[in-house]
């Protein structure tokens, strides 16, 4: 899929490292303040690559990505918040 304006173009790897640098500094600044719904609602950018990018490896990858980020943010070690 391409992205066309009269400006920019943009592509499927460039939707795919928006979205990577968008997560990781949405971790960062969760993990930095202990702010765990943010954590949470930062595991929907997984989603991005199933609606916009027609690769099915990239597809279950971004599924198991989503389905590991709930399972770790879920688990709870000793009763702690991070």
């Amino acid at each position: 899929m391409l992205i066309v304006s009269d400006h920019f173009v943009l592509t499927n790897i460039n939707i795919l490292w928006i979205a990577l640098i968008v997560y990781i500094m949405i971790m960062f600044f969760a993990y930095f303040f202990k702010i765990k719904w943010l954590m949470m609602l930062a595991g929907f950018l997984w989603f991005v690559p199933l609606s916009h990018v027609d690769d099915t490896f990239i597809e279950l990858t971004s599924i198991g990505m989503f389905l590991s980020h709930g399972f770790l943010l879920l688990y709870k070690k000793d009763e702690e918040e991070f």
